[in-house]
């Protein structure tokens, strides 16, 4: 819920959250956190293929986006959700040699160079997000975001247990909009 709060603020288009295993707390607190934050689409991040379980819980939450990290391919995706494979730096090269086909967007890693972004595109004709997880990161992409679909910033650690600070996420986004404003 913290990090829930924080980018709210921020108004994005999308946000994510693990999604719960079949119990009924866990799934009433996602469904709390959902109901709170109008006006995006929501994102749920999964470790695992979907089973009818799985796709029960994503029907009762109302989401239609799932994320999934690069070790997770291939695998089926039922039509009716859109899928969303996130590429991490140490398994870009194994990942992108992969059939991409059942994924709908991509997101690369931060740091992520033109090249690689360049080589992407040559083997995915989906959207693609860049991770940016710090102002240097931004520097990198923003000559070229006309390349890609949008950016993507993960939440904080917790600082101790239910307290994070949010000051360098702060920075970051207000630094993120002030140069696309």
């Amino acid at each position: 819920m913290t990090d829930a709060r924080f980018f709210a603020a921020y108004m994005p288009d999308y946000m994510s959250m693990p999604l719960p295993n079949n119990d009924s707390e866990e799934i009433q607190r996602c469904t709390a956190i959902k109901n709170w934050i109008e006006g995006i689409s929501w994102v749920a991040e999964l470790n695992h293929a979907i089973d009818e379980s799985t796709a029960a819980i994503l029907e009762q939450l109302g989401i239609d986006v799932v994320l999934f990290g690069g070790r997770q391919i291939p695998f089926s995706l039922p039509n009716h959700l859109s899928g969303l494979l996130s590429i991490s730096q140490s398994e870009f090269y194994s990942t992108i040699q992969k059939d991409l086909s059942p994924f709908d967007q991509l997101i690369l890693p931060s740091g992520c160079s033109v090249d690689r972004i360049k080589e992407v595109l040559q083997k995915f004709d989906g959207p693609i997000w860049s991770t940016v997880e710090s102002e240097r990161d931004w520097e990198e992409i923003l000559p070229f975001l006309d390349i890609i679909e949008g950016i993507v910033v993960h939440g904080g650690e917790e600082d101790k247990v239910g307290l994070k600070s949010f000051e360098d996420k702060s920075e970051l986004l207000d630094r993120i909009l002030g140069d696309i404003n």
